[in-house]
């Protein structure tokens, strides 16, 4: 019996000698690597890190088990782009240098959205002046906001002068309202404001009780009363941004930027005189990020990305940009960014001052005015002669043959969920385009 327990001792040994001393499967260095960052249907975006490894440092990075991108690092820090991948699929990544191998991450690709709507149109005005919508907002699918100006026949049949600047739809029509401000006439030798009802350019719509028009002046609408400021120029913006009544920002001509914050009006140093067309924000990771594209129109000026930071506007990369004109910037990721005007340009890497290229082939030959997504996998954008293209996450799909104009343009759009709602004219008219979705 003691021989027994004598040789089961010496197996307890044994095992534990050979369990602390057999080698284990290298674990991955913690010096190295490697997140998913973003995905779009067809492209992943992935942060590489070198941590404390020495640079430079040549880098092989495997998809799915295979190698398919080597590369010489010389910054700690890094994205990376792979693209032409499938929609709805899951690849595996795994940064390698030498011995050192970083997590396995997967990526997953978005899937395709549908690119089948079917459209309405409603026209406005034409007998009594040239009438134009401007901008527009969707608050759900029951409500949306449209700025304008429609110019109709009074009781007795004449033009009447004063415009209908304001369109609501309540999920059945469409309900034309006259919005009275009290603005400056820009002449040098008027005395005091003129109170009126004028054409409104632009909008911003958080909910049905809280609504921002700007005419000159500014009016907000807070559920209960309309409130009016001068904002410091702020009415005569071409676009208004925000993510809350809290802070908005207004964007016009000769490089106009108005910040207002927590009721104080600012005036920011915009560090360009050419027009500022177009403003867009998003929110990632609690962080807003907001861009500017600025540029005259139709001319070969030249234009600027602006980014805003609090009251702090700052040029970002155009490289890659013609000299002409752009019209809107769309994103809503640090990664993927874009621009429509003559044609429609694409930065893959823009936080990182990537180079922008236009989009092969294109989407249309018309100039396009407006550009909004709901994601990487559902874009709009409308222009000239009444064009409209969706993209899906793949292609880009024309429905001019349904949504064409034959003396006109879309000058602004919007994409909520399955609706689209397009404005502009045609001839002397005002339209309205509603697209749904049929899923």
């Amino acid at each position: 019996m003691k021989k027994f327990y004598i040789v089961i001792l010496l197996a307890i040994i044994v095992l534990t000698f050979l369990q602390f001393n057999c080698s284990s499967p290298t674990a991955p260095n913690n010096n190295l690597t490697l997140s998913v960052a973003d995905v779009s249907c067809t492209e992943a975006w992935l942060n590489l890190s070198t941590g404390s490894l020495p640079l430079p440092a040549n880098i092989v990075v495997n998809k799915n088990g295979n190698s398919f991108l080597s590369l010489t690092l010389t910054s700690q820090d890094t994205t990376l782009c792979d693209s032409n991948l499938s929609p709805n699929q899951a690849y595996t990544y795994q940064a390698v240098y030498g011995n050192n191998k970083s997590e396995t991450v997967t990526a997953k690709t978005m899937d395709t959205t549908s690119s089948n709507f079917t459209f309405q149109t409603f026209t406005f005005g034409g007998n009594a002046g040239s009438s134009a919508f401007y901008d527009c907002a969707i608050a759900n699918d029951t409500l949306s906001y449209i700025v304008g100006g429609v110019y109709l026949e009074d009781s007795t049949g004449k033009p009447d002068p004063q415009p209908y600047n304001l369109a609501i739809w309540n999920g059945k029509n469409w309900a034309l309202q006259k919005r009275l401000f009290s603005y400056k006439i820009l002449d040098p030798n008027s005395i005091g404001d003129t109170i009126g009802i004028t054409v409104v350019k632009s909008l911003a719509v958080f909910d049905s009780k809280d609504i921002w028009l700007a005419a000159g002046t500014i009016q907000h609408w807070d559920g209960t009363q309309w409130q009016q400021s001068q904002g410091e120029g702020a009415g005569f913006s071409n676009k208004m941004w925000g993510n809350s009544s809290s802070i908005l920002y207004f964007v016009g001509g000769n490089g106009t930027i108005i910040r207002f914050a927590n009721g104080v009006w600012q005036k920011l140093n915009s560090l360009t005189s050419l027009d500022i067309q177009d403003i867009i924000g998003y929110t990632n990771s609690n962080q807003t990020e907001i861009y500017c594209i600025a540029s005259d129109l139709f001319t070969a000026n030249g234009n600027m990305v602006l980014q805003i930071n609090g009251s702090q506007v700052n040029a970002v990369s155009n490289k890659g940009l013609p000299v002409y004109s752009f019209s809107s910037i769309w994103l809503n990721n640090p990664d993927k960014a874009y621009l429509a005007g003559s044609g429609i340009y694409i930065n893959n890497h823009f936080s990182n001052g990537g180079t922008w290229k236009e989009l092969q082939p294109r989407a249309s030959n018309d100039y396009l005015n407006s550009i909004r997504g709901n994601d990487v996998n559902d874009i709009v954008a409308v222009g000239s002669f009444g064009e409209v293209v969706h993209f899906n996450g793949v292609r880009w799909v024309s429905y001019i043959s349904q949504t064409g104009l034959s003396n006109g343009e879309y000058l602004s759009v919007a994409i909520k969920g399955n609706e689209i709602i397009a404005v502009g004219y045609d001839g002397a008219k005002a339209v309205i385009l509603m697209g749904k979705r049929i899923v």
